[in-house]
């Protein structure tokens, strides 16, 4: 079966469709620099390459994960029994002119920062409060992904994706969109590609929403660490338990857990939903603290904590 896969991607390598490489390390891939060694490691550079990399591999029953920059992602210590694809390479960008705005056609590895920067230069609303969220389009229509009031949901049109060998276009609805969930994630889809509305703003007042987003994370949040950003989801609110209103942050603080570490995992000092890796950290530390964490909470306040990151396991 290695050999299967081996002969189809030297194939596509040479044909330009991919990169790829094999025995490498997930730790230099993820944002919390923890993992150990996937069989493969594949880069398809658009979505259609992506597409056909994925019934490649299932064809041939290689068990394969898709990622995005890996920013909310644990990949275990011991690495992947399989082939890792990253969309960061599938991120081309296209812009068309409407009336009143702008559609942009976004392929899934496109980073949100960069999208951000190019709606702003075009005076264009809808990326400010996600300017500095550094995922890929694909990640974020899966989660969700919001900050600042917006959500990435807000000004999307439709989005393509595939499912058991299929691409399917969806027009999208806001109820197909929740928090930190998404018809994407609910139905296992990998997404291509995404078509976004965005409107003409006042382009001082867009330059001022994008600052603010960016020194209140800079203010607010450890920066210059590895982690894989907010680990727990926003609790659901429950009238029944009155610590349901805070935040997953507010309430880990609360507990007096800020600063706890197991060991090369800690608490962040700074935001105590941020779950850092201090330089040696293993895939097992954070797990271990993860559940520690949601089990105090849970004790002393009666909320149940939800994960936000990603584990991806071995096997």
């Amino acid at each position: 079966m290695i050999s299967d896969v081996l002969s189809f991607l030297r194939s596509e390598q040479k044909n330009g469709r991919l990169k790829f490489k094999s025995d490498q390390k997930l730790a230099g891939l993820s944002s919390f620099g923890i993992g150990g060694p996937a069989s493969f490691v594949v880069w398809p550079c658009s979505s259609d390459a992506l597409l056909q990399t994925v019934r490649a591999l299932e064809e041939m029953k290689e068990r394969y994960a898709v990622i995005g920059n890996a920013t909310n992602i644990l990949f275990d210590d011991r690495g992947f029994c399989g082939t890792v694809i990253s969309t960061v390479k599938a991120n081309r960008l296209e812009f068309k002119c409407e009336e009143y705005g702008e559609t942009l056609t976004a392929e899934c590895g496109a980073m949100l920062p960069r999208i951000a920067f190019l709606a702003k230069e075009k005076g264009l609303c809808g990326f400010e409060g996600l300017s500095h969220i550094p995922a890929t389009v694909g990640g974020a229509v899966a989660s969700n992904a919001g900050a600042f009031g917006q959500e990435i949901s807000d000004r999307l049109r439709e989005i393509s994706v595939l499912s058991c060998g299929r691409e399917y276009i969806l027009k999208t609805e806001k109820a197909m969109f929740s928090y930190r969930k998404s018809v994407v994630s609910d139905n296992g889809y990998i997404l291509l590609k995404a078509v976004f509305s965005l409107p003409y703003g006042e382009k001082s007042e867009i330059i001022k929403k994008t600052e603010l987003a960016k020194e209140t994370r800079k203010s607010t949040q450890p920066t210059c660490v590895k982690s894989a950003g907010s680990y727990f989801k926003r609790p659901t609110f429950d009238d029944k338990i009155e610590y349901s209103r805070l935040s997953a942050g507010e309430l880990i603080d609360r507990c007096g857990l800020k600063g706890k570490r197991i060991g090369g995992a800690m608490v962040s000092e700074k935001h105590a939903n941020f779950l850092v890796n201090l330089g040696n950290a293993k895939s097992e530390d954070v797990l271990k603290l993860a559940n520690e964490i949601k089990t105090e909470v849970f004790l002393k306040t009666g909320v149940k904590l939800l994960e936000e990151v990603r584990y991806l396991p071995y096997v």
